[in-house]
């Protein structure tokens, strides 16, 4: 229930108007479960940390976080008899495991619960790994394949500082070859300085794999010695879709003032997390396993 002020007349003689409070009854669905579960293995690291974030939505005007989820039992499994057990972390916790510069997720995490394994597992490429969540007397499952991810060439990185649409702007691209054979879709994130900008690509209008992308979704002028993080993240096509579709709601979310994107997503996700026995109560998010590289580049 809201209450929205409007002003519903107005005395142009006397330059004054009177204001009406309107009472309207706004249906709140039942809050979803939201699983963002991933396995990010950085390229030349021996392991990776499991982390799985349970959360769970909230009105779409609203700016608070999300309850918590705790209490759940979460476990990722193989088909190679690997069992591991992860463990309710606090979010300062999850800070000290990933400092802000080295975040290897695309969550915010505003609210809900982590849980995380901070010990580490040694990933293997083409293995699968199972997720397993047992929630308030639900069971939830999903699995993932962890794939190579391609390395961008330093070689072949171009700087024109005549670039963007009128001429006058410093761009850099970038350059990286996919996989042959293989559905290639992956999730960039560029850093400059406190601004990050993220998306993604894939090979459906990609010929022969060759790949890049550019520094223009910043809205900062590079300058000489700047310094440019890229994460390249291997992705899912499923992923991708996902991905995109909270890039749409965090644009809508600014564009109504309301920051960064938070837990109010006004559609259903479909991801590859899905309830044991019933589809119906299948949660929101989605399970990510996969490889990821980095590299810097410095603005000439």
């Amino acid at each position: 229930m809201r209450k929205i002020y409007t002003i519903i007349c107005m005395l142009s003689f006397a330059l004054s108007s009177c204001e009406e409070v309107i009472t309207l009854d706004i249906d709140n669905e039942k809050p979803q479960l939201v699983v963002d579960a991933y396995i990010d293995w950085k390229k030349g690291d021996t392991q990776a940390i499991p982390v799985v974030h349970l959360s769970y939505t909230t009105d779409y005007y609203s700016n608070l976080p999300s309850p918590k989820a705790t209490g759940a039992a979460v476990k990722i499994t193989t088909y190679h008899s690997e069992e591991y057990i992860l463990q309710e972390i606090s979010h300062q916790q999850f800070a000290n495991i990933f400092p802000p510069t080295e975040y290897p997720t695309v969550s915010n995490h505003l609210g809900g619960t982590i849980y995380a394994f901070p010990d580490g597992i040694t990933p293997v490429l083409g293995r699968d790994y199972i997720l397993h969540i047992e929630y308030e007397g639900e069971k939830y499952v999903a699995k993932a394949r962890m794939k190579e991810t391609a390395i961008v060439d330093p070689s072949r990185t171009q700087q024109n500082d005549n670039g963007g649409i009128f001429g006058n702007k410093t761009e850099a691209r970038f350059f990286f070859n996919g996989f042959a054979n293989e559905e290639n879709a992956y999730l960039v994130r560029m850093k400059h300085k406190q601004k990050e900008d993220r998306y993604t690509l894939d090979d459906k209008f990609i010929a022969d794999q060759k790949f890049f992308f550019t520094t223009n979704g910043f809205q900062e002028e590079l300058k000489k010695g700047d310094q440019i993080y890229v994460s390249l993240y291997r992705i899912s096509y499923e992923y991708k879709q996902i991905i995109d579709f909270l890039a749409d709601v965090a644009i809508n979310d600014q564009g109504r003032g309301a920051g960064p994107p938070s837990n109010n997503i006004p559609a259903r996700i479909l991801g590859n997390v899905t309830h044991e026995t019933n589809p119906k109560k299948n949660p929101l998010g989605a399970f990510r396993v996969g490889q990821y590289s980095e590299f810097q580049y410095i603005v000439k």
